[in-house]
């Protein structure tokens, strides 16, 4: 089974939230070898535009523009 970059971004929001700055690091580094063990690793500009907008939507961010005079 192909697993698709929004799986991959939620599996790392999964990874990542709610977890200690100092741990970060290491996660993030499990995440990067399983995509490398799944010869992902060309996935991660999608992933990581998709985590972007899982991450918006799951932590309530809304994108605004200000235009001021």
């Amino acid at each position: 089974m192909r697993i698709t970059p929004k799986q991959y971004a939620v599996l790392l929001y999964e990874m990542t939230k709610d977890k200690e700055k100092a741990t970060l690091a290491g996660h993030i580094k499990k995440f990067v070898q399983v995509l490398a063990k799944n010869r992902a690793l060309a996935l991660l500009p999608r992933i990581e535009r998709t985590y972007v907008d899982y991450y918006n939507m799951r932590e309530g961010v809304i994108d605004v523009e200000v235009t001021t005079a």
